[in-house]
């Protein structure tokens, strides 16, 4: 009896490991299949599969994305207007894009609907989004502020129309 009892005690641990085996197997096999499509954020200048180079980001302490190309932090004139103090920002998938706008002109500008389009370095097109720069009389300065619900962080320019 004590030899069948052995047996069946190894037996059991046999198959208690068998079946630890097989949920780790499955659970890697799984997160290995779930990060596929994720992208990996890395610093310029290293590469490896599945991975996206942020160019013109600088991670900050906080978790916010803040844009460093040079080439959209230029000011702009727009239909008189100043666009200056340029600034593109992402957290938790937010991006913010935030400008002051002043009228530099003798006359006060209207309520203008606009379309902002971000580009990549190659100049091709990332999204456009939409806003509202509100009336300015002369000399008067007002906060452009435009938000979209994904990451365009990474941007190197923008163009800006009236709708």
């Amino acid at each position: 009896m004590k030899v069948n009892k052995n047996r069946i005690k190894i037996l059991l641990l046999c198959i208690v490991l068998l079946i630890i085996v097989v949920v780790t197997i499955v659970v890697t096999v799984n997160k290995k299949k779930a990060s596929q499509g994720e992208n990996v954020l890395v610093s310029e200048g290293e590469t490896t599969e599945n991975q996206v180079v942020e160019e013109f980001v600088n991670n900050l302490d906080n978790g916010v994305k803040l844009n460093t190309s040079s080439k959209l932090n230029e000011s702009r004139k727009f239909e008189g207007l100043d666009i200056e103090d340029i600034q593109l920002t992402s957290q938790n998938s937010q991006t913010q894009l935030l400008a002051n706008v002043k009228n530099d002109t003798s006359t006060e500008s209207e309520l203008m609907m606009v379309e902002i389009t971000l580009y990549d370095k190659d100049g091709n097109k990332i999204v456009s989004l939409d806003g509202i720069i509100s009336p300015l009389k002369p000399g008067e300065s007002t906060q452009l502020n435009i938000g979209s619900s994904l990451d365009y962080a990474n941007a190197y320019d923008f163009e800006i129309v009236k709708k």
